[in-house]
C-alpha cells in the first residue's frame, strides 16, 4: 500500500517545494505562443506591456497581412519587369531590317475612272511619301489632334499618352483610347503585321525609336500619310482626298481635313459612305480637339462646324475588281507593244486612265442585284450573269464578270465563250438587207429540213407566211433559217465579221440561229455599228497610260463604215420594233427609243439581251458556267429587266428620248487626252446628242403588205465593206437630219404597200 507524504502535491496539483511564481512561469512557457487571450488563474489579471507586445508581434492580423501583400506584390513586380526586359530583348533579336523595308522598288498601278477619280491600286511598290510642306497647316493639325497631340514633343514613345489612355480605358471599363504614337503606327504599317502579340509590340517599340533616330518628324508624317488606310479602298491621304472629295489633298478645307482625320480610328465603321452620322460626329470631335489644343481659333472652329461638307459617293465597289483585272491585262499588252517591250516593263508608278464610268458601274451592280432571278436559284444555284456597257467608241463604261467577285474572279463578260442564240439575228437580217430583201416582204414561216437540220420556232407555232420585220421582232426561227438558206451562210458570216464578230470555226447551217460562240464583250461590241453609224469597234477599258511624262494610248480603231447607213437605219427600226412589240418588251421604257434583241439558246442554256439608245450600248448574259438548261430562263425575261433597270439609271444623260433620232456619230477616236486626276474631262470622246426641236418620229406599224414571193427578189451586189459605195466607205459626211431616219424608212414601207395594192387592183 502506497503512502503519500505530506510534502507531495496539494489538492490543486502544486508541489509545495516549488515556488508559486516558478510554477506560473512553467505553465506560461508550455502554452502555445499563438494564444489570443491569457489563461485564467491567480495571475490572469491585466497583462504587462511587454507581454502585450509579444502577443501582437506573433499574432496574424492587419500588419502581417500588409507584410505578406507587400512581399508578393514586390515579387510579381520584379517578375513582370524581368519578363518585360526579356520580351524587349527577344523582340530586338528578331527585328526586320528597316532599311530594306524602306527601299522603294517594284511597280505600282493606279487606276482612274473616266472622271479622273482613283478606282484602286495594284502592285508591290508603295506610294511615294507626301511632302507635308505642301499641305495646309490644318491638315496636319487635324491629324495630330485625332491621333497624336504630342507628336513633335516625344521621341517615338509617349509615356504621357500611354498613361492618359490607360486612365481613360480604366474609367470607361473598356478600350476607348490607344497609346500608340504616329511613329509606332508607321512602324507597324511599314515593317510588321497586325498580329496582337507581345513580340510584335516589342518590335514596334524598337522600330519606332529607329525611325525617330533616322528620319525627321516631317518625313515620318509624310510616310504615314502616304500609307495609312482611310476606308473605301483609299490608302494614303492623296487617294482619300480624291475618293471622298474628288480633289487633291492640297485643296482640302478644314472640315474636310477633320473628316478624313476622324476616319483613322475606324475607317470602315466611321466612313461617310458607310455611316454618315458617325462620320459627322467624329468630324466634330476632331474639330473640338483642334480648338482645345489651340490649332484653330474659336472663330475658325465655329465656322468649320457649320460649313457644308459635300462627300462625293464615288468609292469603287468590290465588283469593280473585274474592271481592274481587265485593265491590268490590257495595260500589259499595250506596254509590250510599246517601246518598252515585253522584257522591259517599266518600274515605278504607272497611271491607268480607264473608260469606266463609276456612276454607270454602280447602276449596273444595282440593276443586277435587284433584278437577278432569285426564283430560278432553287433549281439552278450556280446561275451566273455577265454585264457590259460600251460607249460609241467601244470603251467599256460598266462591267460585271459574275454575281460575286469574292466567290469567283472569273470574268464571264470577256473570257467566257457562249452560244449567241437569237442575239445573232441582227447580223443575219443585215446580210438579208444587203442581199436585197425589204422589211415588208413576207417569207415562209413553216418547218422545213435543211441538210438534216430542222429549225423550229420557240413556241412550235407557225404562221405559214410572215413579214420579215415581224419575223425579226418576234424572233421566229423558221423564217430566219429560210432567209439564211436563201442568201447563203458565207454572206452572213462575212457581214458579222465586218461588224467585229469573230468568224465561227465551221459554217454550219445552225449558225443562222446563233449556234456560234462569242464572249459578251465581243457580241456587244459587234452591235456598236448599229448605234454609232456603222463603225466597227473593239471593246477596251484602258484609255490612256501615263508613265511620268510619257503617254501611251491603245491603237485606234480602223476607220470606214462596216455597212451602209441606209441598211443600218432599217436595222435600227427593226430592233426598235423588237423591243416595243416583240420579245424585248421587258426592256421598253415609256417615252424612250430602245433598240435591241433578245436571245435564248436550246434548252434555255444561255439567255441574252443586247440593246442601245443614244450613247448607251449594253448587253446582259445569264446561264451556268457548265452549260446546262435552266427552266424558264429567256432573254426577254431577267436579262431584259436588268437592262431596263440599268438604262433607267442612265436617264436622262445617255438614253434617247422617243421624239429624237439617234445621231450619226463621228468615227471612234482615242486621241483626246484623259482628264487629270480629280478633274472632269473637257470634250469627252462620247458624242453628245444633237437634238432637233422639230423632230417627230412615229413607230406605228405600216399597213401589212400583201404577200410577195421572195424568189422574185434579185440579190443585191453588196457583199462586203469593200463594195459599199465610195461615199459611205470614206470618212462619214456631216450627220444627216436625224428626224428622217425612221420617217423615211416608214414612208418607203408605206409607198411599197400602196404600190402593191394598186398593182393588185
Amino acid at each position: 500500500m502506497t503512502e503519500f507524504s505530506e510534502s507531495g502535491p496539494d489538492d490543486n496539483g502544486r508541489d509545495p517545494e516549488v515556488p508559486e511564481r516558478a510554477f506560473a512561469e512553467t505553465r506560461r512557457s508550455d502554452r502555445p505562443r499563438i494564444a489570443l487571450r491569457p489563461e485564467s488563474g491567480p495571475e490572469s489579471g491585466p497583462e504587462s506591456g511587454s507581454e502585450s507586445g509579444d502577443r501582437w508581434e506573433n499574432a496574424p492580423g492587419l500588419w502581417s497581412g500588409l507584410r505578406d501583400f507587400t512581399y508578393w506584390a514586390a515579387t510579381i513586380a520584379f517578375a513582370l519587369a524581368g519578363l518585360g526586359i526579356f520580351g524587349l530583348l527577344f523582340g530586338a533579336f528578331s527585328l526586320p531590317d528597316p532599311r530594306a523595308a524602306l527601299a522603294v522598288s517594284g511597280q505600282r498601278l493606279v487606276f482612274y475612272d473616266a472622271s479622273g477619280t482613283i478606282l484602286g491600286e495594284r502592285g508591290d511598290r508603295p506610294p511615294d511619301p507626301i511632302d507635308v510642306s505642301t499641305l495646309p497647316r490644318f491638315v496636319v493639325g487635324a491629324l495630330l489632334a485625332a491621333e497624336d497631340r504630342r507628336f513633335y514633343q516625344h521621341a517615338g514613345i509617349d509615356p504621357i499618352g500611354v498613361a492618359r489612355a490607360a486612365a481613360a480605358n480604366l474609367f470607361a471599363g473598356k478600350v476607348v483610347q490607344g497609346g500608340s504614337t504616329i511613329t509606332q503606327q508607321l512602324a507597324k504599317n511599314l515593317f510588321l503585321s497586325n498580329a496582337r502579340t507581345f513580340q510584335r509590340k516589342s518590335q514596334e517599340f524598337y522600330l519606332a525609336l529607329w525611325l525617330e533616330a533616322n528620319l525627321s518628324k516631317n518625313e515620318i508624317l509624310g510616310l504615314y500619310l502616304s500609307r495609312v488606310y482611310f476606308g473605301a479602298g483609299a490608302y494614303g491621304l492623296e487617294a482619300a482626298a480624291r475618293r471622298y472629295f474628288a480633289k487633291p489633298a492640297r485643296d482640302l478645307t478644314l472640315p474636310e481635313a477633320a473628316l478624313l482625320a476622324g476616319l483613322l480610328r475606324a475607317p470602315s465603321r466611321d466612313g461617310p459612305l458607310a455611316n454618315l452620322e458617325r462620320a459627322k460626329a467624329r468630324t466634330q470631335s476632331v474639330l473640338f480637339s483642334m480648338a482645345k489644343t489651340g490649332q484653330v481659333s474659336e472663330d475658325q472652329w465655329r465656322d468649320a462646324l457649320f460649313a457644308p461638307v459635300r462627300v462625293r459617293p464615288n468609292a469603287p465597289t468590290a465588283a469593280a475588281a473585274w474592271a481592274l483585272d481587265l485593265a491590268a491585262r490590257e495595260a500589259r499588252d499595250i506596254l509590250a507593244d510599246s517601246a518598252f517591250g515585253e522584257d522591259q516593263t517599266p518600274a515605278g508608278e504607272i497611271r491607268l486612265f480607264l473608260t469606266l464610268d463609276s456612276t454607270l458601274q454602280r447602276a449596273a451592280e444595282k440593276a443586277v442585284a435587284e433584278h437577278f432571278p432569285k426564283s430560278l436559284l432553287a433549281g439552278a444555284p450556280d446561275l451566273q450573269t455577265a454585264f457590259i456597257a460600251l460607249g460609241p467608241d467601244g470603251g467599256i463604261r460598266a462591267l460585271l464578270g459574275g454575281r460575286d467577285y469574292g466567290q469567283s474572279s472569273f470574268n464571264r463578260a470577256t473570257d467566257a465563250k457562249r452560244q449567241t442564240g437569237s442575239a445573232f439575228k441582227p447580223f443575219l437580217f443585215l446580210a438579208a438587207l444587203e442581199y436585197g430583201l425589204r422589211p415588208e416582204q413576207v417569207v415562209p414561216d413553216l418547218p422545213f429540213q435543211y441538210d438534216g437540220w430542222t429549225p423550229k420556232n420557240f413556241d412550235d407555232s407557225y404562221r405559214t407566211e410572215i413579214p420579215l420585220a415581224l419575223a425579226f421582232a418576234e424572233s421566229r426561227n423558221a423564217p430566219a433559217a429560210f432567209i439564211a438558206n436563201q442568201i447563203g451562210l458565207p454572206r452572213i458570216v462575212e457581214t458579222a465579221r465586218r461588224l467585229g464578230l469573230p468568224p465561227p470555226q465551221a459554217a454550219l447551217p445552225a449558225i443562222a440561229l446563233g449556234a456560234n460562240e462569242a464572249s459578251a464583250a465581243e457580241l456587244v461590241a459587234a452591235y456598236a455599228p448599229f448605234m454609232n453609224g456603222g463603225f466597227a469597234v473593239k471593246a477596251h477599258i484602258v484609255r490612256e497610260i501615263r508613265i511620268g511624262a510619257q503617254i501611251l494610248r491603245p491603237a485606234p480603231a480602223k476607220s470606214g463604215r462596216a455597212a451602209a447607213e441606209a441598211h443600218l437605219g432599217t436595222m435600227r427600226l427593226l430592233m426598235a420594233k423588237a423591243v416595243r412589240d416583240g420579245t424585248g418588251r421587258a426592256a421598253a421604257i415609256p417615252g424612250r427609243v430602245i433598240m435591241g434583241k433578245t436571245g435564248t439558246t436550246n434548252d434555255h442554256r444561255d439567255a441574252w439581251f443586247i440593246g442601245f439608245s443614244g450613247n448607251i450600248l449594253a448587253g446582259v448574259w445569264m446561264g451556268r458556267d457548265q452549260p446546262a438548261g435552266v427552266n424558264d430562263l429567256t432573254g426577254g425575261g431577267a436579262p431584259a429587266a436588268i437592262w431596263r433597270a440599268f438604262a433607267e439609271a442612265a436617264l436622262p444623260r445617255d438614253v434617247m428620248p422617243a421624239a429624237y433620232a439617234p445621231p450619226v456619230l463621228a468615227p471612234p477616236s482615242l486621241e483626246s487626252p484623259s482628264p487629270e486626276p480629280g478633274e472632269l474631262a473637257q470634250g469627252e470622246a462620247v458624242a453628245s446628242l444633237s437634238v432637233p426641236e422639230t423632230a417627230v418620229v412615229s413607230l406605228e406599224d405600216a399597213a401589212r403588205p400583201p404577200p410577195a414571193k421572195i424568189a422574185a427578189i434579185a440579190p443585191a451586189p453588196v457583199t462586203s465593206a469593200s463594195k459599199v459605195p465610195a461615199k459611205d466607205a470614206a470618212a462619214p459626211p456631216a450627220a444627216p437630219a436625224e428626224e428622217a431616219w425612221l420617217a423615211d424608212l416608214e414612208g418607203f414601207v408605206a409607198d411599197s404597200v400602196k404600190k402593191k395594192g394598186q398593182k393588185r387592183r
